[in-house]
């Protein structure tokens, strides 16, 4: 479910096919498929990313480690630590 911001099926985000995986969605399935879309987060993700280490330690576990303090970050709820 998690993918990094600016990857992914955005530009396909009209064409009712790409969205069969929804019906069965959990809430914050739903969150991510709201935020990913949001142009302000997208902006705010792209001049982070170069600060953060994405790592996948387990198939269903996605762990984000800012190198740095991004505060802009924890507006969306991301690095509050």
């Amino acid at each position: 479910m998690i993918e990094q911001p600016n990857t992914g099926p955005v530009a396909g985000w009209r064409h009712r096919a790409a969205y069969g995986y929804t019906a069965s969605l959990p809430r914050r399935g739903w969150a991510w498929e709201f935020l990913r879309r949001d142009g302000a987060y997208r902006r705010a993700w792209a001049h982070a990313s170069a600060a953060v280490a994405v790592e996948t330690p387990l198939p269903n576990l996605t762990v984000m480690s800012a190198r740095s303090d991004l505060r802009e970050m924890a507006h969306w709820g991301l690095f509050f630590r």
